[in-house]
């Protein structure tokens, strides 16, 4: 019985930990039970129970995105025999096991059934059609490229010792197939189609993957132009720069960072700590690190980012600084025997081998340490495919459109740049030509005289030696007047060619520089920052070639020295190829002067410098004065800047369209006005483009905000009845979105009692640090009898209490008592609790007959009170309902979503907020995007909500985006599917 099992866990059923214990119990008991006996039920039953429970506890790393991608991997291992093959017994009985345990419920599980079911569909995908299958095993391991070795290594976490094979290669394809992609920088413009790629054009990811992996590149070719994007050398930064505040009293900071699994492994691959020490005691260790560290800060409080504690503590320990570690960063590239250009290269040490410090060894290890902290979230293959896609955004086929091009000042106008030197010493020889010319000429000139002159001696000759004479002089200065024309004549064409050859130089390498460098998408680059529904300027970086076509020898330019240098190599390099142009013959002398004067050019800091500023001056970004001694505060370098990351260049480059893709926009006055521009133009799409929305609501058609690219979803359950309406839209909304929470507030009344548990239990939602000051404020709150007068009330002193505020901003936003009404409502009478979970068990449709009456059976006689005139909010009165499931059932895994049946059930019967309408998915963890008449206020917003639509904010920072305020840029949507579809 229920009763008796909760009085073994020695708990009340209101007890806030009421759900997390009672999961935890029969999780226990559930895994002892069914002991995996398989590689399949210990992929699918075990979701690394510790590992999730310390990542939800320290709240930096998704546990549901770590549990995925552990999962993808586990099962390509499984379903990807040693040789290579389908193991096809072994993909069914993975089918049947995710079936009967697709949905997990407990806490920190909500998110998973989305998941879970891409995971399931994909390896339905395979079983059932033969082609995918098929071109899955057709797939074999890179040639002769190391970095794709690496990620195939990085993304089956292999030893790097191991020599990847073509079973390595199916496996890391298939697991990046099964992972559930996200965003998690700001390349919204490629993240956003690249999702819409990976869940529902199989075929073409493959063949991307294929491509990717055996060539290094992916290619589109249309209209006789050919783009190509290189692979990602980088895949993402991850949580790595998330940012943590900490206090030099550390038992201020929360969540306690020193126990995040993804630090404590990132230092113990570093050295840093003991893997044979107990997980508590490297906690400690890495506690008393930070304390050592924030000891030595001015501030009592500071933020900082992941990636730079890490780097802090692994510097402390091999005794580096961080002059000496960035001094080795900007360490300039040399040539290599090959040409090409090579970093100092530093091998990381092997488990056995004794710990190096010094600064190539520390950077080694921060290197693997933050590789292995960002592997316990990322699957290095799915995110370097998405990275690498992102580089389509910036096709531009005219040289002069490109960032790199404005630096070079290949006009000769240009103070200081490439053109004018070239100019300059093209306008030397020419000068030089010339006046050799006219030298030849007089000389020619000169003969002509005395050959005029001989010409009338012979004519007047008086005897025959005279005239012997004379005709062997006539034919001595002809013969030299003909050699000297010639010269002229010789040296005159080549003045013509070299009055040419400035406009054929620049031509012709204009045509080399797009063949030996290329602007591809570096998600790595720091410059770029901005929120994560910002379309942030996407950063792109100089890449190098070397005129060579293998893309694992090129080279990524992070440095003003590398840049020096790889523009240098590029002028030495092509001279050979230069020379051998028909159109040079007999110029060759003068082109390795150029070489040697440009070489020397690019060498001095008047260039660079010039750079700076002509870059400067074209992006209409302000000035730096020195500039080289100021680089970091240049917005746009010649290496690496940052555009706006166009979804429309990126969508016809990638579908191989001519034009851009076809799109309906405009400005909004008001998320009504946002709702209704949706449905209205959904209801424009063609029948048999929207049917694909009805048959599988999982489908996506890309949009865009003013600053951010998402995922449409015309099948969400309410947005597709809209749309599928006739009634207008204005009149629909007003009907079915809004009126149906207003009926709902209306008809939740509040008493003195409700006014202040909902005040009281918001404490828990904010910073510690300030529980105790926002308590003193609402020891006493007036009595008020509606939402909207609570909000306006709790709002007012939050915002006027300077205890409450830090850096002159309130710690409590009025979106986040806004998002906590809304899950928060309605509360409900303990008294109650028996009749409300029974109408909740009720109305669930995942419960059998037989089980809901045994059920109900068992509620009734385990009398579930609480004592005293507990009040419950929505989110508790859901958690208990959820205790009771898990109680009952005795399990923790379904084939059932009970997440969302419950949720579904408590709206259903008014005992949670009604239901949002959920239109778009944002790309990020767990984000989808909606419009929720707002508890707060009464009025329609639009809100980031979690795929239950229970948790979620108003998006107030899209504000002037939904207010009419800024007029440009708009809204959109890709209103034509085929056209983004293979």
């Amino acid at each position: 019985m229920l009763a008796d099992f909760l009085s073994q866990l020695k708990i009340e059923i209101t007890d806030s930990s009421l759900y997390e214990r009672v999961y935890a119990a029969v999780a226990k008991t559930w895994r002892d039970r069914i002991r995996p006996n398989s590689a399949v039920s210990e992929a699918i039953l075990n979701p690394s129970y510790g590992l999730s429970r310390r990542l939800d506890q320290t709240e930096i790393q998704s546990s549901s995105s770590a549990r995925n991608v552990l999962r993808a991997k586990k099962l390509s291992q499984i379903v990807i025999g040693e040789q290579g093959k389908w193991e096809t017994d072994f993909l069914k009985s993975c089918i049947n096991e995710l079936e009967e345990n697709l949905y997990f419920l407990g806490p920190g599980f909500e998110n998973d059934g989305v998941k879970q079911e891409h995971i399931l569909q994909r390896l339905k995908s395979f079983l059932e059609y033969d082609a995918f299958s098929q071109d899955l095993q057709k797939i074999n391991k890179p040639y002769a490229n190391r970095f794709a070795d690496q990620l195939i290594r990085d993304t089956l976490t292999l030893d790097e010792r191991v020599n990847i094979t073509d079973t390595h290669t199916r496996r890391a394809v298939l697991s990046a197939c099964l992972t559930y992609l996200r965003q998690t920088v700001g390349s919204c413009f490629a993240t956003a189609p690249s999702i819409l790629v990976q869940h529902e054009q199989l075929p073409q990811f493959l063949r991307d993957l294929d491509e990717l992996l055996n060539t290094g590149r992916i290619k589109r070719t249309f209209s006789g132009i050919e783009y190509a994007a290189p692979l990602s050398r980088t895949w993402g930064v991850a949580d790595s720069k998330r940012m943590i505040y900490l206090y030099k009293n550390l038992e201020l900071v929360s969540p306690p960072i020193w126990e995040s699994p993804g630090v404590l492994l990132a230092l113990a691959v570093a050295g840093v700590l003991d893997e044979a020490t107990s997980l508590r005691e490297r906690a400690m260790a890495v506690k008393e690190l930070i304390q050592v560290f924030v000891d030595e800060q001015k501030q009592s409080a500071f933020s900082i980012s992941i990636v730079d504690l890490l780097e802090e503590l692994i510097c402390r320990f091999y005794e580096v600084s961080k002059n000496q570690l960035e001094e080795l960063r900007k360490r300039p590239l040399h040539t290599g025997p090959t040409g090409a250009m090579i970093h100092h290269a530093v091998s990381h040490r092997t488990e056995k081998q004794k710990i190096r410090k010094g600064p190539s060894a520390c950077l080694s290890s921060i290197e693997h340490a933050l590789k292995t902290f960002k592997l316990i979230t990322e699957n290095p293959l799915l995110r370097a495919w998405e990275f690498t896609v992102a580089s389509f955004a910036e096709t531009k086929p005219a040289f002069s459109k490109w960032n790199f091009y404005s630096s070079l000042g290949l006009d000769h106008r240009e103070p200081g740049g490439i053109g004018e030197t070239l100019y300059k010493i093209v306008q030397e020889q020419l000068e030089s030509l010339n006046r050799k010319v006219n030298d030849l000429h007089a000389e020619y000139e000169q003969y002509h005289v005395m050959v005029q002159g001989v010409e009338a001696r012979l004519e007047r000759a008086g005897s025959e030696q005279e005239l012997r004479w004379l005709k062997n002089e006539y034919h001595a200065k002809s013969g030299e007047m003909r050699s000297v024309l010639m010269m002229r004549n010789e040296t005159h064409q080549k003045a013509s060619r070299m009055s040419e050859l400035f406009s054929w130089l620049v031509d012709r390498y204009t045509g080399l520089f797009q063949e030996y460098f290329q602007e591809v998408y570096d998600a790595d680059i720091q410059e770029v920052q901005a929120g994560i529904y910002d379309d942030s300027p996407a950063g792109f970086r100089l890449l190098y070639k070397h005129g060579r076509d293998n893309t694992s020898q090129w080279t990524l330019i992070h440095t003003a020295e590398a840049f020096i240098e790889s523009l240098s190599n590029f002028f030495i390099s092509t001279e050979a190829v230069l020379k051998d142009d028909p159109a040079l013959e007999g110029l060759g002398d003068i082109l390795s002067q150029i070489v040697s004067s440009l070489s020397r050019k690019i060498k001095m800091d008047d260039f660079l410098e010039g750079a700076l500023y002509r870059m400067a001056k074209v992006h209409k970004a302000p000035l730096i004065k020195n500039p080289l001694q100021n680089l970091d505060k240049v917005e746009k370098k010649p290496w690496v800047y940052t555009s706006g990351g166009s979804m429309d260049s990126l969508v016809s480059t990638y579908w191989r369209r001519e034009d851009k893709p076809t799109s309906d926009s405009r400005w909004v006055e008001s998320p009504q006005e946002l709702l209704a521009f949706i449905i209205d133009k959904l209801r424009k799409v063609s029948a048999k483009d929207m049917q694909r929305f009805i048959d599988n609501p999982k489908r996506s058609m890309l949009m865009h905000s003013p600053t951010h690219a998402f995922l449409l979803k015309p099948g969400f359950k309410t947005l597709m009845e809209g749309w599928l309406s006739d009634a207008y839209s204005y009149t629909w909304i007003k009907e079915y979105v809004i009126k149906p929470s207003r009926s709902f507030l209306f008809e939740t009344r509040l008493d003195a009692d409700i006014c202040y548990f909902l005040v009281k239990c918001f404490a828990e939602e904010i910073d510690e640090n300030y529980r105790a000051r926002y308590r003193q404020v609402f020891d006493r709150i007036p009595h008020m009898t509606t939402i909207q007068d609570l909000r306006r009330y709790w709002v007012s002193a939050v915002q006027k209490d300077r205890g409450l505020s830090s850096q002159g901003y309130s710690v409590i936003s009025a979106d986040m008592i806004d998002g906590y009404l809304h899950r928060s409502l309605p509360v409900t009478r303990g008294r109650d609790l028996m009749k409300h979970l029974r109408q909740i068990f009720e109305v669930m449709e995942g419960i059998s007959s037989d089980d809901r009456k045994r059920l109900l059976l068992d509620l009734e006689e385990s009398n579930l009170y609480p004592r005293g005139g507990e009040l419950l909010s929505a989110t508790q009165l859901i958690d208990i309902a959820k205790s009771v499931l898990l109680a009952y059932f005795q399990r923790v895994s379904f084939p059932i979503d009970f997440h969302k049946e419950v949720v579904q059930a408590a709206r259903k019967r008014g005992l949670a907020y009604p239901e949002p309408t959920l239109v778009a998915d944002s790309n990020w963890n767990h984000v989808y995007f909606g419009f929720v008449v707002n508890p707060g206020t009464g009025d329609l917003d639009f809100w980031e909500l979690d795929y239950l639509g229970r948790e979620g904010n108003p998006l107030a920072r899209w504000k002037r985006w939904l207010d009419g305020s800024c007029l440009h840029p708009h809204w959109g949507i890709f209103i034509k599917p085929n056209e983004y579809s293979n």
